[in-house]
């Protein structure tokens, strides 16, 4: 998440570097894109700290080989793991970290 704030203040410095004005067309679409991005950027951030929907949503992947959703265990979602599937009984890779 860090990266994404990063990423945004760069291009913040960009859009002044290159002096961009707000008033020309130019301007106004790459600051409403940058305050955009940073908008959506925070809502990522919510949804992964604070509301509770998202954390159901985390604990139910669709396996690959079956296409059934299957509770998982959050200290398994912690981390990338290689589990069986209960249903299929096919060993499944669980991607959680996700780089941005």
């Amino acid at each position: 998440m860090q990266r994404l704030y990063e990423n945004i203040c760069y291009l913040r410095k960009m859009f002044t570097e290159f002096h961009y004005e707000e008033t020309t067309k130019e301007g106004r679409m790459f600051g409403f894109i940058i305050d955009t991005l940073e908008e959506m950027t925070d809502a990522i951030n919510y949804l992964s700290e604070e509301h509770p929907l998202f954390e159901h949503l985390e604990s139910t992947y669709t396996c690959p080989n079956c296409a059934k959703s299957i509770e998982i265990e959050p200290d398994v979602m912690e981390q990338d793991r290689t589990i069986v599937c209960p249903l299929c009984h096919e060993t499944v890779t669980i991607l959680t970290r996700i780089e941005f």
